[in-house]
């Protein structure tokens, strides 16, 4: 299920895994997202990867999502602008990250 999210702009932190057979959300640790990115750690292609599969997510472009921290970490916190909606797993975000007034 998906709604529309009340939010223009919010922060997520994600703790990423690469090198797994699929790209996909596993579950919320220590207030972190927990993603499993297919693309190996290599050449910025797990960040890539990430991006992609946010923009899908919550259907807003790539450049709508800014890596604020994290370029060379497994943990990051990202800024997402401009999403149309708000899949199931993100509701953990409209409560503890948004930024929106």
């Amino acid at each position: 299920m998906v709604r529309v999210i009340p939010y223009p702009t919010f922060m997520v932190n994600i703790w990423v895994q690469p090198n797994a057979k699929h790209t996909q959300v596993i579950g919320i640790e220590a207030n972190y997202l927990k993603i499993k990115l297919h693309a190996p750690a290599v050449d910025d292609k797990a960040n890539e990867n990430l991006v992609i599969f946010l923009s899908k997510s919550f259907k807003t472009a790539k450049s709508n999502i800014t890596l604020i921290s994290g370029r060379h970490h497994r943990k990051k916190r990202l800024e997402i602008q401009h999403a149309t909606i708000m899949p199931e797993w993100g509701n953990f975000f409209l409560t503890t990250n948004h930024t929106g007034e």
